[in-house]
């Protein structure tokens, strides 16, 4: 436990599996991420109370963001949790909410998904587990080619390679989701799957209409926010680089660069950036991290993110507050080396 202060703040995302170890994982957190995509109002009230108990019983401050599910589609349940499917499978995704999936169907939540999307396309189940090549859309259902030997899970999430799903940023899920968090108190709020700065600036309204002065965080993860990424930076509070949804649309292996891209924009309009997805994802299951993702961490910290944040690592994972103490680790190196760094390209560059 310490009280040093690191540059780059730590971002916790909380969920079942967060309160093991309380106070070594708040210790660590500089901000504790509350995910509306899952879990119900009552227990983000429960967590949000715990850790606000917690930072007044030790006289530490952690701030509070929600982040808003926006316009994420979602696969119904199947009957048995999951299915094993096998490259060369057909497989339907039907509008019909009311169906149980099976081996060769499920529920889709978006029922204009079918409008989105033509013969080819490529569809990406959960974090590129599963891709599906569109065969056919219409009278509600998407009838697809399965690329890959995969499991499909319940309420996976889904999207298009290249982008281009219509739904809108703010939903009303998100408006209720919006109300209750602003009610408890959060000090940030993160909109998903941002197209234009007219999507920030309708979160703002609301939350100037309910007497709130919690800041928006803009998450970049679609094809339209890059096309519109100076405004947004512009009407945003702080800016979010979500690699994950990001890396669907855009491809992973231009997620380095836009990275940097991001950052490196965003800094240049004087606006806090946010690194996050499968920081330390090893450690869901492993007491260690990987080397690469030791060097993802610092490699944040040289591009210059000012935070970085865990979503499943803390938040259902097997050693939450492990993970925070060793990324303050990995972040205190990559701090302290980061000036002989800059001299050293320096001098290579000259």
């Amino acid at each position: 436990m310490t009280n040093e202060i690191l540059h780059t703040d730590i971002i916790s995302s909380i969920g079942p599996g967060s309160f093991r170890e309380t106070d070594d994982l708040l210790f660590n957190t500089d901000i504790v991420r509350l995910n509306f995509s899952h879990d119900t109002h009552v227990e983000h009230a429960s967590n949000f109370s715990r850790v606000n108990s917690w930072s007044l019983t030790h006289n530490k401050p952690v701030a509070v963001m929600a982040d808003l599910q926006g316009p994420k589609i979602r696969l119904g349940n199947f009957s048995n949790k999951e299915v094993h499917v096998h490259r060369g499978d057909i497989f339907t995704l039907s509008t019909d909410t009311s169906i149980t999936g099976d081996q060769s169907r499920v529920s889709v939540d978006y029922p204009f998904l079918v409008n989105d999307v033509v013969h080819g396309d490529v569809l990406v189940i959960g974090d590129n587990l599963v891709n599906l090549k569109v065969l056919q859309a219409d009278d509600g259902e998407i009838v697809c080619e399965v690329l890959n030997d995969a499991v499909i899970g319940s309420r996976k999430g889904i999207n298009k390679v290249g982008g281009g799903i219509s739904a809108p940023a703010f939903t009303e899920k998100d408006k209720a989701d919006l109300t209750m968090a602003l009610s408890m108190g959060v000090d940030y709020v993160a909109v998903s799957f941002v197209k234009s700065a007219q999507d920030i600036l309708v979160v703002k309204k609301q939350i100037n209409q309910l007497q709130s002065s919690a800041k928006v965080v803009a998450k970049i993860e679609t094809r339209e926010a890059l096309d519109n990424l100076e405004s947004i930076i512009e009407a945003a509070d702080l800016v979010m680089v979500a690699r994950g949804d990001l890396g669907i649309e855009m491809g992973i292996v231009q997620v380095p660069f836009l990275q940097k891209k991001i950052i490196q924009m965003a800094r240049s309009y004087g606006k806090k950036v946010i690194v996050a997805t499968q920081m330390m994802s090893s450690m869901m299951t492993n007491p260690t991290p990987t080397r690469a993702e030791v060097s993802d961490i610092a490699n944040a910290v040289y591009d210059g993110a000012d935070m970085i944040m865990f979503s499943e690592e803390t938040a259902v994972g097997k050693y939450p507050a492990l993970v925070v103490q060793i990324a303050r680790d990995i972040i205190r190196s990559a701090e302290g080396s980061a000036e002989d760094l800059a001299g050293s390209l320096h001098l290579n560059a000259r």
